[in-house]
């Protein structure tokens, strides 16, 4: 499994949206738009989750994605080619942070 990578936002690229916007460094959101989910109550009863969990606790996600669209394009005002790709959760499993079996077994549902 690909190891995690944080998408927090740094505080120079906090600092680089903010500019010539009218908010402030500390108004833009410390994740980047599209990364936060939102699970309604029968999402939330499809993957068994019966007691809410506590706001800032953390849980371990675990999903497979369609891809959905991708786009390349280059621009004069833009340094390089600017990428997009476009993903799709079809199939989500959410639990405790810790699994309780080998990542491998979880995603390949091996049982021995």
């Amino acid at each position: 499994m690909p190891e995690l990578v944080n998408m927090k936002r740094s505080a120079e690229e906090l600092k680089k949206e903010s500019e010539g916007a009218t908010a402030l460094a500390s108004d833009v959101p410390e994740y980047p738009w599209g990364l936060r989910l939102s699970l309604r109550d029968e999402d939330l009863t499809k993957l068994g989750i019966k007691d809410l969990p506590t706001v800032g606790g953390t849980l371990m996600l675990m999903a497979r994605v369609e891809v959905v669209d991708v786009s390349q394009y280059r621009s004069t005002a833009a340094d390089g080619d600017t990428r997009n790709v476009g993903l799709q959760i079809t199939d989500l499993a959410l639990g405790p942070d810790q699994p309780t079996r080998d990542t491998s077994d979880i995603l390949y549902d091996n049982k021995g």
